[in-house]
């Protein structure tokens, strides 16, 4: 604002001005006083005394008529201060310094990790970075690698014999059944054997034909050596090794199986299986038993059709060129096999058929080159006590089975999925489970899922073309869990599927993203395909991409054509969303919620912070938006927004509602509404924005917002700003906080403000702006306090229209003021005030600034009605030959000057009803100094 000084006066005196107005100018010496008291002046005396009777009476009799003329004072309106409006209604919040508000955070539970119940023989391990827990099969110096007839079962020390000691070279086991019926057999003995301990039998075909048909049980003991196969064992006969270590029956030259059988009461214990196409085949209608048993180089270790119960198993190094399984369970095949172990095979364990059902202990699965575990069409496995391990293709695969039940699992370098069931009628638990250090996806699932005590790590990107190419952490139907830990992933932490209900409690998901290259693919949780997910305590951090994704593309389907687009829906509760960073191509910029493409959100009791882009997106992501038909929709309830370059950022349509909000710490926007969002929060906090923030609300492009009971930081370039047509603010209750440098409230090119009750403190530039382009300000119950004394040298205007804005302002209070109190400049610029105070810092100027408390000029319209104007340099001012300005029942009070007006406007056609009292010159012409209109950033 450039003022000069002031110019000469023209004398108005009270018996020239028009009747309706008043001056009241007892006791004054300034050129507007009556003639008879300029007389009464100059014939005054040097020590004071008047010189005569009638001068005096003169005086009295002017004076009086004036008094009887004068208007009644018109005091304007108080102005009805906001409600609450330096601490709006956030419970939580402890003041509106910047200190406060940039720690302020609702009191937010932070989620259980995961626990680790562990049977015996497991040891609980607790990683402090991922805050998890699980259960871990092998000690601490690792699984042993063992060979012979030794293995390391899963919760054993190390490496221990697969069934017994052998005994002395030639003999029999030494545990046989004292009371069974036993035939021996050693091979290499004499022909004519009986079956006794003198006279063994030479051969398993010689044991078997001395089998009684009667089917009463028989042992059939073999000592070591080597024996022929190609047999199939009739019902109630055991076969029973000296050792597995010296005890091998191996293939004939011309048979597929080495053991077979479809009688029940069928058992091999102690001994070993070497080679064959399969080693042990039970039939349908067969029950068999397998204890200490070592299989090796068989295409298929145990094929069943039957029932087969094993303890102290060990399938292992198959033919690299086979295409079979350690073990597979077919048709209605049954399988309960506990301490085992399958390694160096294809695949480890395989259901296929529709009622084959298996239940495992304590089983270790892998190496294997394709599945660890392969569930296939009905079938149901039940395992407690697994680990998978180092399998090329998944770790646990199954497709439209009845039931898979996974408790205490360990699944860890596979060269695809971890666990990947598909199928929407499965009935799918798993529990205690530790998956790491997959391809693909840790854990996926069609169906319905139930997911506890889980921990869920360092996933990589697959290299089989699958769907989940980037690496998902979870990817999952309709499912519920609790306490589940997910961290170091690839692409996205947590994916839902197809229409899914996802309910979770206690969630952590951190790291995600890190290696990923499509849009959409590094959130943290991302809910799209029509999916639904409630989630109660939980953290998500240091996403590259967005924290929390709802709506928008489907895995990779950001990219080409044609793009694939989906809604999603999320309620979030004491939910801490941080750290965020941007993905590597960039698509996401880093956001902590993105709600986008018919995503909505419900969040309560959340903390979004510390991620570089916006804490919450809605509609807006760095994709072609016109991609995205649908609109985006979040409601908020005692929510912090904390950092980044803007608090919340809302377009296309979307809309953000709520109360009980903070956003702080911003580096350029606090909340931006663009192409035309909807916002409206109640109890609403915006404070401590960065040293280089531009503004702590922008509205533009059509969009709307909405603000009750609210709080808004004034240090940014602007507080709040209204931009282009068809573009509203609504503020009810509404406190805008100083110190700041800049505009309270701009409203420019064609936006609109309705404000009822507003406060806006010490902003140097402007308080209320309307400028350009018909911009409108309505105004009820408002407070405009100026500059302190000692920035008067920066003041700028309170209340501002330019360019053809406009505002309206009933019941106000503007003070104090070093600058302009309100002002119009410019051709359709208009203010229109009623039951308005404006009060100056002092008369007089400072340096180049001076008081003026009502200005048109150059074109524009003011009015004002019931008003007050106390103090300053020019109480109000008119420029310009098409300005206008209009004052009825009013009080002009301590003015340098009362009314200064161009030459030739009569006082009558500028006021009504006014009073002017104190002014050291009522009316004066020529006054040329004049404020500019606040530059617009």
């Amino acid at each position: 604002m450039a003022l000069a000084g002031l110019a000469a006066s023209a004398s108005v005196g009270a018996c020239v001005v028009d009747a309706s107005v008043v001056v009241l100018d007892a006791g004054r010496s300034d050129a507007s006083s009556a003639p008879d008291a300029t007389r009464a002046r100059d014939a005054t005396t040097s020590d004071g005394a008047a010189p005569g009777a009638d001068a005096e009476a003169d005086a009295r009799a002017t004076s009086d008529a004036a008094s009887d003329a004068a208007p009644p004072v018109v005091r304007p309106d108080v102005p009805t201060p906001p409600a609450a409006p330096i601490a709006p209604r956030v419970s939580w919040l402890s003041g509106t310094d910047a200190t406060s508000i940039a720690m302020a955070s609702p009191a937010v539970d932070t989620p259980e990790p995961p626990r680790a119940d562990c049977a015996a023989g497991w040891r609980a391990v607790l990683d402090a970075d991922d805050a998890a827990a699980w259960c871990e099969p092998w000690p601490a110096t690792g699984r042993e690698t063992c060979t012979g007839a030794t293995e390391h079962f899963a919760g054993e020390d190390g490496c221990a014999p697969i069934g017994t000691a052998c005994p002395a070279r030639g003999s029999w086991a030494a545990d046989l059944p004292p009371s069974a019926t036993v035939l021996h057999v050693r091979a290499g003995a004499p022909p004519g054997g009986t079956g006794s301990t003198s006279a063994p039998f030479a051969s398993l075909a010689e044991a078997l034909a001395a089998v009684s048909p009667s089917g009463s049980s028989v042992v059939i003991a073999l000592a070591a050596g080597t024996y022929t196969g190609g047999i199939d064992l009739p019902a109630h006969v055991t076969l029973w090794g000296a050792c597995p270590g010296e005890t091998r029956i191996v293939p004939s030259p011309s048979g597929s199986h080495v053991v077979r059988t479809d009688a029940a009461g069928v058992a091999l214990r102690n001994l070993a299986i070497v080679g064959g196409d399969v080693a042990v085949d039970a039939l349908a209608g067969s029950a068999v038993v397998l204890e200490g048993v070592l299989i090796e180089d068989a295409v298929e270790g145990i094929v069943v059709h039957g029932s087969v119960a094993g303890d102290r198993v060990v399938v292992r190094a198959a033919p690299t060129t086979s295409n079979g399984s350690a073990v597979r369970v077919a048709d209605a095949g049954t399988l309960t096999l506990s301490r085992a172990v399958l390694r160096d095979v294809d695949r480890g364990l395989t259901l296929e058929g529709v009622h084959p059902v298996s239940t495992l202990t304590d089983v270790a699965i892998g190496p294997s080159r394709r599945e660890g575990v392969g569930v296939i069409g009905g079938a149901e496995l039940d395992a407690n006590g697994v680990v998978v391990e180092r399998s090329g293709i998944a770790g646990v695969f199954a497709v439209d089975p009845t039931a898979i039940q996974l408790a205490r699992v360990v699944v860890r370098d596979v060269g695809g999925e971890g666990v990947i069931v598909l199928g929407t009628g499965v009935r799918f638990t798993l529990e205690g489970a530790l998956v790491e250090r997959t391809r693909g996806a840790a854990i996926a699932s069609s169906g319905p899922m139930v997911l506890t005590d889980a921990v869920v790590r360092d996933v990589e990107p697959s290299a089989r073309g699958a769907l989940a190419t980037e690496g998902i952490g979870l990817w999952i139907s309709p499912s519920s869990l609790q306490r589940v830990s997910v961290s170091r992933v690839a692409g996205p932490g947590l994916v839902t599927w197809e229409g899914a209900d996802v309910r979770a409690n206690d969630l952590r998901i951190a790291d995600t993203g890190l290696v990923s290259s499509v849009q959409m693919t590094g959130a943290g949780i991302q809910v799209t395909d029509g999916a639904f997910l409630i989630v109660q305590r939980a953290t998500i951090e240091r996403a590259r991409g967005a924290g929390v994704a709802i709506g928008g593309c489907i895995l990779g389907t950001c990219v080409g054509s044609p793009k694939r687009f989906s809604d999603g829906t999320a309620h979030l509760a004491d939910v801490l969303v941080a750290s965020t960073g941007a993905s590597s191509d960039g698509a996401l910029a880093g956001h902590g919620i993105l709600a986008v493409a018919n995503g909505s959100a419900s969040i309560h009791r959340t903390v979004v912070a510390d991620n570089p882009g916006a804490q919450i997106a809605v509609g807006h992501e760095s994709l072609d938006l016109a991609a995205f038909e649908g609109l985006g929709a979040v409601e908020l309830d005692d929510v912090a927004l904390r950092g980044g370059t803007h608090g919340a950022l809302v377009a296309d349509g979307a809309t953000l509602t709520g109360s009980r909000v903070v956003v702080a710490s911003f580096g350029d926007v606090g909340i931006q509404v663009p192409t035309p969002g909807q916002v409206d929060l109640r109890d609403l906090v915006i404070g401590d924005p960065g040293p280089s923030s531009s503004a702590s609300v922008v509205a533009h492009d059509g969009a709307t917002a909405s603000f009750t009971r609210a709080y808004v930081d004034a240090s940014s370039d602007v507080a709040i700003v209204a931009d282009d047509e068809d573009t509203s603010v609504v503020l009810t209750d509404v406190t805008i906080g100083g110190p700041g440098d800049g505009f309270g409230l701009l409203v420019r090119r064609g936006a609109a403000a309705s404000i009822s009750s507003l406060v806006v403190q010490a902003c140097i530039r402007g308080g209320i702006v309307a400028a350009e382009r018909g911009s409108r300000v309505t105004a009820s119950d408002v407070r405009l306090i100026g500059s302190p004394a000692s920035e008067a040298s920066r003041a700028g205007a309170l209340a501002v229209a330019s360019s053809g804005g406009s505002i309206s302002l009933v019941r106000a209070r503007l003070e104090p003021i070093a600058g302009l109190g309100a002002g119009a400049f410019g051709p359709a610029s208009s203010l229109d005030l009623a039951d308005v105070a404006v009060a100056a810092v002092s008369r007089g100027c400072a340096a180049t600034t001076c008081a003026i408390g009502l200005g048109a000029y150059d074109g524009a319209s003011v009015i004002a009605t019931s008003f007050e104007l106390v103090g300053g340099y020019v109480g109000a001012h008119l420029v310009g030959e098409r300005s206008t300005l209009s004052l009825r029942s009013g009080l002009v009070t301590g003015w340098d000057v009362g009314l200064a007006l161009p030459p030739g406007i009569g006082v009558s056609a500028v006021i009504d009803e006014v009073v002017l009292e104190e002014c050291a010159t009522d009316v004066a012409t020529d006054v040329d100094t004049r404020p500019s209109p606040p530059p617009l950033p």
